[in-house]
């Protein structure tokens, strides 16, 4: 084997391994970040983050119903119905 053949100078010589390692680490954490940066560049990631619940609670402040549109929201709204309700005195 090629350990046996070594000198016993070179087999225990690992001086060299932390430095490889942390490159390696380095390199893989430079790359990840980079991914990230251009998912959140090029996908709008924040835009559709802050957005998307936004228009669902924005028609829940307008109208005081949890609608998918402002114009369903606004028909089904209380004020919107007809006050033809009568009390019955007797």
């Amino acid at each position: 084997m090629l350990q046996n053949r070594l000198r016993p100078s070179l087999r225990s010589n690992n001086h060299g391994q932390m430095v490889v390692e942390s490159v390696l680490i380095l390199t893989l954490c430079i790359g990840f970040l980079m991914a990230a940066s251009n998912v959140f560049k090029r996908g709008d990631v924040i835009n559709k983050l802050i957005n998307g619940p936004w228009a669902r609670t924005a028609v829940m402040i307008e109208t005081g119903t949890w609608s998918g549109s402002l114009a369903e929201g606004r028909a089904k709204h209380p004020n919107t119905g007809a006050r033809s309700r009568i009390l019955n005195t007797e």
